[in-house]
């Protein structure tokens, strides 16, 4: 609540004067990044009007009384209402708005505790607990935590009453300008994707009423897939001279993409998933059930480590396996370069790096659904074993697919 900023000052309001030429006096108080005008029933003629002491100047010698000392009795009045709204939130730790001060100036002050965005954001993430993934719940909290970044950067006080367009567009300037190093559009999609699914969350439960979340939007930009050609895999599959370390990153790896499955899978894998030649499983994600069938080259993985008591393959963590496996692949030879784009909001940025700095865990996954189709598995049959939904998930790897097979037909009659 540090961060809540007000002042106010006296104005007379601009436009139209009454018929002897007077203004209305005006409240403006400015908090958070929002204004609010009191009109405090009060008029004066521009001549007598102070600006640098926002007072009602007395009337010079002869000219008409001009009630001077009453409009500014009534000036100090709305200062000390003021001031007290303002040391009142403060001490109730209650956040500034408009409707905080129009009540505050009424005497009708809500004394029912609300959660600030920040507070209600940490109840959404404790519930989310309840029903979404560990990595849905981790997503949330890095978006929490870096909107909390984004208010002690600019100053820009979030809460309820403050989601404007002033603050989509504060957003937008901190994260692709004013932030060094600025993120990446598909990370500020993701930004935007979970902050509406809060608010929304909000909505439901009295927190939040507002509607001009409703037209933030941050689209994705295609991502390349990095995945293995099947001759890079071969070499990874077939390396008998990996350090020990790698060998056992490598055949997880391997695993991965002879099955398609995820790594929040492979780590929950025992024997008893071995069923009849199939892995037969709920997948984590989605708590769809998948059944798998074991290709030999991964029945030969399984019983390599048939010694160990309860699971199916051996496990490590997914940092570890991520750094053993870039270090599999270069001694393998998986070294082609690879162009990548990087977006900043409307500006990219290209980089060209060798493949196998690019390789982790979610390239397995990748591999296997892109080399299913290269060896001509149908869509249906392929999502049925990776526990797919959406058609949309799969026109990434039927375009590689069509480009790879354009590639081997092109390769093919240039003989003739």
């Amino acid at each position: 609540m540090s961060l809540q900023r007000a002042n106010y000052n006296f104005y007379l309001k601009t436009g139209k004067s009454n018929k002897k030429g007077e203004l209305s006096i005006i409240l403006r108080l400015t908090f958070n990044s929002q204004r609010l005008i009191i009109f405090i029933n009060e008029v004066t003629h521009p001549k007598y009007w102070s600006a640098q002491n926002q007072r009602v100047k007395p009337p010079k010698t002869g000219e008409p009384d001009n009630d001077y000392e009453r409009i500014n009795d009534t000036i100090e009045h709305f200062e000390t209402k003021a001031k007290n709204a303002i040391k009142n939130a403060k001490t109730k730790n209650i956040v500034l708005s408009k409707e905080y001060f129009r009540n505050f100036f009424s005497g009708k002050q809500n004394s029912e505790e609300k959660l600030t965005f920040l507070e209600a954001f940490e109840r959404f993430i404790s519930v989310s607990k309840a029903e979404k993934q560990p990595q849905t719940v981790t997503g949330y909290t890095t978006v929490l935590n870096y909107l909390t970044k984004f208010q002690e950067a600019t100053g820009y006080f979030i809460d309820f009453n403050t989601i404007t367009q002033n603050f989509y567009d504060s957003l937008l300037e901190y994260s692709f300008i004013t932030r060094k190093p600025p993120i990446q559009q598909n990370y500020f999609a993701k930004i935007v994707t979970v902050l509406k699914t809060f608010l929304n969350w909000s909505t439901v439960r009295g927190y939040y009423s507002g509607t001009q979340h409703h037209q933030f939007k941050a689209t994705e930009t295609s991502k390349e897939i990095i995945y293995l050609e099947p001759e890079e895999f071969k070499s990874l599959l077939e390396n008998s001279t990996l350090p020990k370390k790698y060998e056992k990153a490598r055949d997880i790896f391997c695993f991965a993409c002879l099955t398609g499955l995820r790594y929040s899978d492979l780590s929950r894998l025992r024997k008893e998933h071995l069923q009849n030649d199939h892995i037969v499983m709920v997948e984590q994600k989605n708590n769809k059930s998948l059944k798998i069938p074991i290709l030999p080259q991964a029945k030969d993985i399984i019983d390599k480590y048939s010694e160990l008591p309860f699971q199916l393959i051996p496990m490590i963590s997914i940092q570890r396996l991520n750094e053993y496996i870039k270090e599999a692949c270069k001694l393998s030879d998986i070294t082609a370069p690879v162009v990548i784009n990087h977006y900043f909001g409307n500006r990219k940025e290209e980089s060209v790096q060798p493949k196998h700095k690019l390789i982790t865990i979610h390239a397995a996954r990748k591999t296997f659904i892109t080399l299913s189709f290269i060896f001509g598995m149908n869509t249906k049959t392929v999502k049925s074993i990776t526990g797919h939904t959406k058609d949309s998930s799969f026109d990434k790897y039927l375009k590689i697919t069509d480009k790879y097979k354009q590639e081997q037909m092109l390769e093919a009659w240039s003989k003739f």
